[in-house]
């Protein structure tokens, strides 16, 4: 149903995944689309103008209760915030660069604990919580899925030997000093019709991650499977953790470790993850006290259902009054999917890309009315609008990238989303 938000942990490991947040009917939706806002709420169409960012803070501000340890909810924006919302090209016409709504009450699953519990937040003026939380019990009792589904052919904006041309002109950009590294992506699209729901239901078999997300919106879904979260918000603390480097799953145990090893070893990618370590240190330098920016686990090694990869922690503790908001203008769009330096990579981007990402690495999360936040890096993202799906997949080229091997990552990236489809791709 139209509203309905699940930001879901299918995949717990490595301290990740520790809680799902499922809510329906919001009280009140904000979305941008060419710069003008929109606010609904109690049937009324308010159209205030400003910094999209600044009204979503205003927002949120007037819902703002004492910070809690009650809990990831107590009551939330929960929505996406498109790339093109910090990059310099302008978003396809009607599309939309922020999408939250405002909602009061939730089932949250505690992964840690095992418990699952039903949360609302009352006050006045609002229906009793008790009352809320029956109905929105029966949501989830009757909800009825339909497999049935038709995907047309699979295509994508660039052929193989384009990508290739468009990874060597990324190297010319490095050649010529002007980045160091930048991400390049290839968008897939096919005509769809059928249940999202169930296709987000066969992406999270195929692909379980800890910062996996399904948003129906009515005139779009968005389904996730993304392993990347952009920054997590607690007290004061806030914590990112970039992903560089990247590898298949072993058909056996050996042919794993033997990909793991090369990751490990990969000056190449040790090298990329380093840039993007040291642009979100600067980052968070803007927003966070002097001496409290720390990096930990540098060059861990994960694995998740398709892939092998390589990631680290930066952490620090905001200056005051900094909140979730300042969080995201001062990170937005995250390093990891840019490259370094952020403004002028964006722009080779969008010159070798030459079309809108939409929802595509920017971040899908939850601002809560106690000033926690939690946001990924939409990467293994679909979306689903106007009878067509699409999604992207990319990496980080370097001037030591292989331009074949570079284009055979993003396939192992996008390996899951197939399955999920089930379709192969020829690589043409």
């Amino acid at each position: 149903r139209s509203g309905c938000v699940f930001l879901d942990s299918s995949f717990r490991g490595y301290g990740l995944g520790n809680c799902s947040i499922l809510a329906c009917e919001p009280y009140k939706e904000l979305v941008v689309r060419g710069g003008k806002a929109e606010i609904v709420e109690n049937g009324q169409l308010a159209t205030p103008s400003g910094d999209p960012l600044e009204i979503l803070r205003e927002e949120i501000e007037k819902e703002r209760v004492p910070d809690s340890s009650n809990g990831p909810f107590v009551g939330a924006a929960i929505g996406y915030i498109a790339y093109e919302a910090g990059s310099p090209r302008a978003p396809d016409p009607g599309t939309a660069t922020l999408r939250f709504g405002f909602y009061d009450e939730a089932v949250v699953w505690d992964h840690q604990a095992g418990s699952v519990r039903c949360l609302a937040r009352t006050g006045v003026g609002r229906e009793g919580g008790l009352d809320r939380l029956r109905r929105l019990v029966e949501v989830v009792r009757h909800t009825r899925i339909s497999a049935e589904s038709s995907i047309g052919a699979v295509s994508s904006n660039f052929t193989r030997s384009r990508y290739l041309e468009r990874v060597e002109r990324t190297r010319q950009y490095i050649a010529a000093g002007e980045i160091y590294q930048a991400n390049l992506s290839q968008r897939f699209r096919a005509r769809f019709k059928g249940d999202g729901l169930a296709l987000y239901r066969r992406l999270r078999a195929a692909n379980p991650a800890p910062y996996a997300a399904y948003l129906n919106f009515e005139d779009e879904e968005i389904l996730s499977s993304s392993p990347e979260r952009f920054f997590f918000l607690d007290k004061g603390r806030i914590d990112t953790r970039p992903i560089k480097g990247t590898r298949p799953r072993g058909k056996t145990a050996e042919e794993e470790k033997s990909f793991m090893n090369e990751l490990a070893r990969s000056e190449k990618d040790r090298a990329e993850l380093l840039m993007i370590v040291d642009l979100e240190r600067n980052d968070l330098g803007r927003i966070c006290r002097e001496g409290t920016i720390a990096v930990e686990n540098l060059f861990q090694l994960e694995t998740y259902a398709s892939v092998i990869h390589q990631t680290a922690s930066i952490s620090g503790a905001l200056r005051t009054p900094f909140g979730a908001v300042d969080c995201i203008r001062a990170m937005f769009p995250g390093g990891s999917i840019t490259g370094a330096p952020k403004i002028r990579a964006m722009e080779v981007i969008d010159e070798l890309e030459g079309r809108s990402r939409g929802v595509y690495t920017g971040s899908i999360g939850y601002i809560g009315f106690d000033g926690r936040a939690d946001f990924n890096i939409a990467i293994r993202t679909m979306r689903i609008a106007d009878g067509e799906l699409s999604f992207n997949v990319g990496g980080g080229i370097v001037w030591d990238s292989v331009p074949e091997s570079e284009y055979d990552e993003t396939l192992h990236k996008a390996k899951s989303l197939f399955d999920a489809l089930g379709v192969e791709w020829n690589g043409e």
